[in-house]
């Protein structure tokens, strides 16, 4: 299972790719933020990835960056080693 935001640039959605397919998460998951991250975010998607009836991202949709503000996070990671 990977991470994934969809849609037009700037208005992404998160969802999953799990068994070769791109699912939509936006029901359950706000954003992959911090607030996500912050508050046992990967365990609830653990939960949630396993329901059998997760709507299909369609296969016309752009696939976008994983995080928000992606660049900033690297840098913020890498500041506390």
């Amino acid at each position: 299972m990977k991470l994934i935001r969809f849609g037009q640039e700037g208005n992404e959605k998160p969802g999953i790719h799990k068994d070769g397919k791109h699912y939509d998460l936006s029901a359950h998951i706000k954003d992959y933020d911090e607030n996500f991250f912050a508050n046992n975010g990967l365990e609830k998607l653990k939960t949630i990835a396993a329901q059998e009836n997760l709507p299909l991202v369609a296969t016309t949709e752009r696939i976008g960056t994983r995080m928000l503000n992606h660049k900033f996070r690297i840098f913020k990671l890498s500041n506390k080693f």
